[in-house]
């Protein structure tokens, strides 16, 4: 159902504290030795979360637009949907560096949609409009899609060799620090 457009800052403060939290842990994770794939996965999932995080965002700074350049500035809103966008759109990149797009793409495909549903339900009171069976369907689709997320990811890891042992140790010479 349609909720509503905006919160008060002390309604996001868990929701979106969560939110980050998570995304923040597989970006810890990514930086532990894990192999190309796996890191891959973890950044792609963070890069996915903070895409729905602004995703989220969008409506209400979009509105503000009628308010005035001034206003649009003046929101805290606005300058969380600019820094989950930038940083989702770096580590989007850090994920396809760090192993193969079938690891990390998949994880940036439902991040974005979970992440984003959990914060419109949570923090702008959006609701399901199913019930009894269907409910029942959209949290089994939801696992099968993790699930198969992180079976493409162990996929990779198969078949993909694992060159990086960190996101920045890059065999070409204009990539490497």
């Amino acid at each position: 159902t349609e909720g509503a457009l905006d919160a008060a800052a002390r309604h996001w403060a868990l929701p979106l504290g969560t939110v980050l939290a998570v995304a923040a842990a597989a970006v810890g994770a990514a930086a532990l030795p894990v192999g190309a794939p796996t890191r891959a996965l973890l950044l792609g999932s963070a890069g996915g979360i903070l895409f729905g995080v602004a995703v989220v965002f969008t409506k209400h700074v979009t509105d503000l637009f009628e308010h005035g350049l001034g206003t649009v500035a003046g929101s805290w809103q606005t300058w969380a949907l600019v820094t989950a966008g930038l940083t989702g759109g770096y580590l989007q990149q850090l994920a396809f560096q760090a192993g193969a797009l079938g690891a990390s793409l998949p994880a940036l495909t439902i991040g974005e949609p979970l992440a984003a549903a959990f914060l419109g339900m949570t923090v702008l009171g959006e609701r399901l409009r199913v019930d009894g069976p269907g409910l029942a369907l959209v949290v089994a689709s939801v696992v099968v899609m993790l699930a198969t997320t992180v079976a493409l990811s162990r996929d990779q890891a198969h078949h993909t060799p694992d060159t990086a042992a960190h996101p920045h140790d890059a065999t070409d010479p204009d990539i490497a620090q």
